[in-house]
């Protein structure tokens, strides 16, 4: 090997990270409040754990369920829209209760679409009763079963199209892991100032106390202090931004910690009974496929692309609008 091309390679200068990188580190130093960038080798530590992320999201998305045609018909024909709605009124609330959707729709480029496309999110529930069901032939009564509901549903990220709703999806699940980084800067941040006032209410404490308080009360709380002293220089130096550059780049190369999809299915009736698998089923059974989005928290919600009419939305919108004026008029 020629020494001098080694040398000259060495001293060339690094490629800039590709377009969708460069976003993403701009994405950083938009939601992190702390002085990230002037970390030494922000973009050279950075780049490789942010194509990581972005790769990442990309494979999140993707596995994500098929969109799902969500109107009154569907809830009646499909057992998945059945099993998520309690009744089809409750898909007009949703849409109606939207602030998001009736900005979305007011937008002029979406008066010419017929359907548009939004991510919906929603908490499984479980409840146990009572009820009857059978074993072959013989039918039982007072038999524990667990009925399958959700609630809170939400419509999200709206989109003209598919693969707009995609890449809308790809860069909220980026954001949501740049955030949850965000919210550990932040509660460091906030202990800090705990340990401030701490330290200052004890330094007080023993200033008060020193001369009617044994000595061994002065080493215990001198102790103290210098815990408080040493956790204090510690989150100073976590804060730091060489600190955090590091600390990020660990973050993004596992970024299953804060963000991932968890696929189960179940066998539910039209009813919403959980199927068991000691007993025969009452009537038809459906196996319902559902991914579970979880967050850093550990919250989890139900999570799936649907397709909605505009029309449908329209009227749903414009009907609780009406209810609202007539209960400000009663």
């Amino acid at each position: 090997m020629n020494p001098f091309s080694t040398l000259s390679t060495w001293l060339l200068p690094e490629s800039s990270p590709p377009a969708p990188v460069q976003a993403g580190l701009s994405r950083i130093t938009e939601l992190i409040d702390a002085p990230i960038r002037t970390g030494k080798g922000f973009e050279r530590k950075l780049k490789g754990p942010v194509e990581h992320a972005l790769a990442y999201c990309d494979e999140l998305v993707s596995a994500l369920p098929p969109t799902l045609a969500v109107d009154r018909s569907t809830f009646s024909s499909d057992p998945q829209v059945h099993a998520l709605f309690g009744s089809a009124d409750d898909i007009e609330t949703m849409l109606g209760r939207s602030r998001a959707l009736g900005r979305f729709l007011d937008q002029p480029d979406t008066f010419g679409l017929d359907h548009f496309c939004a991510l919906l999110a929603t908490r499984r529930r479980e409840k146990q009763i009572i009820g009857s069901s059978q074993n072959g032939s013989e039918v039982l009564s007072d038999v524990v079963q667990r009925m399958l509901y959700f609630s809170d549903h939400t419509l999200t990220l709206f989109a003209a199209d598919p693969d707009l709703a995609n890449a809308q999806l790809r860069a909220a699940a980026f954001d949501s892991l740049v955030r949850s980084f965000a919210v550990h800067v932040a509660s460091v941040r906030a202990e800090q100032g705990d340990l401030h006032r701490s330290r200052e209410l004890e330094k007080t404490r023993m200033l008060a106390s020193r001369s009617h308080m044994p000595a061994t009360w002065f080493e215990s709380h001198t102790r103290h202090l210098a815990e408080l002293d040493s956790r204090l220089r510690s989150n100073a130096e976590a804060l730091l931004p060489d600190a955090l550059v590091e600390t990020l780049a660990e973050f993004l190369a596992d970024p299953g910690q804060a963000l991932r999809l968890e696929h189960f299915s179940l066998d539910v009736d039209r009813r919403g009974t959980i199927a068991r698998a000691d007993l025969t089923p009452a009537g038809e059974v459906s196996r319902l496929a559902f991914a579970e989005l979880v967050s850093r928290d550990r919250r989890k919600h139900v999570v799936l692309p649907v397709s909605i009419r505009r029309e449908d939305a329209l009227l749903a919108l414009a009907r609780l609008r009406d209810e609202r004026a007539n209960m400000v008029l009663i």
